[in-house]
C-alpha cells in the first residue's frame, strides 16, 4: 500500500490504516513492562538541536508616515510602527500607486523604514506585512498610511 486508504483495481480494503494501529497497539501491550517503560522516555541524540521557538508576527495596526529632508534636498518618506517583540520578524514594505502595490524593502526587527528621494508631486500610499522566514509566510497587512505634503511642517496623517 502506498498509505492510502483506497480501494483500487489491485487493492479491496474493507478496512484501512487502523489495522496498523491496532497491529502495533497489540505488539506493544504484550511487551514486558520493563520494556515499554524504558522505551517511553526519549533522549535527543547528541548533535541535534532543539527547533527554535515559533516566530510571533504580532500584529501592525499603527503604520505612520511623514515627510523629511535629507542633507542634499531631497525629501524622504519616514514610515514607522511598533514591531513585534519577536526580532526574528521580517517586514516586507509596499508602495501603493493606485491598484498596484510594489515591494520596495525587506527589514527585520525593526519599527522604521525611510523611502529615500520621493516625489512630493507624486506620493504614494504604504503599508507594511510581517513575514514568519521560519514557515514563510506573511501575516496580516497592515493599515495603508497616506503620505501628505504638510507632513514635512510637522502635521503628519
Amino acid at each position: 500500500m502506498d498509505g492510502y486508504d483506497q480501494t483500487t483495481e489491485e487493492n479491496y480494503l474493507n478496512g484501512g490504516s487502523a489495522y496498523a494501529v491496532t497491529l502495533f497497539k497489540e505488539i506493544i501491550n504484550r511487551l514486558p513492562e520493563e520494556q515499554t517503560a524504558s522505551q517511553q522516555e526519549f533522549e535527543k541524540p547528541e548533535g541535534v538541536q532543539d527547533l527554535a521557538d515559533p516566530i510571533d508576527m504580532g500584529e501592525v495596526d499603527d503604520l505612520d508616515s511623514s515627510l523629511s529632508f535629507k542633507g542634499s534636498g531631497l525629501i524622504n518618506v519616514q514610515l514607522t510602527w511598533t514591531p513585534s517583540e519577536d526580532d526574528r520578524v521580517k517586514y516586507k514594505l509596499y508602495e501603493i500607486d493606485g491598484d498596484e502595490e510594489t515591494e520596495i524593502a525587506e527589514i527585520q526587527g525593526e519599527g522604521s523604514y525611510t523611502v529615500e528621494g520621493v516625489n512630493v508631486f507624486s506620493l504614494k500610499d504604504y503599508k507594511v506585512v510581517p513575514f514568519n522566514s521560519q514557515t514563510n509566510q506573511e501575516g496580516d497587512p497592515s493599515n495603508i498610511t497616506e503620505v501628505e505634503v504638510g507632513s514635512i511642517w510637522g502635521s503628519a496623517s
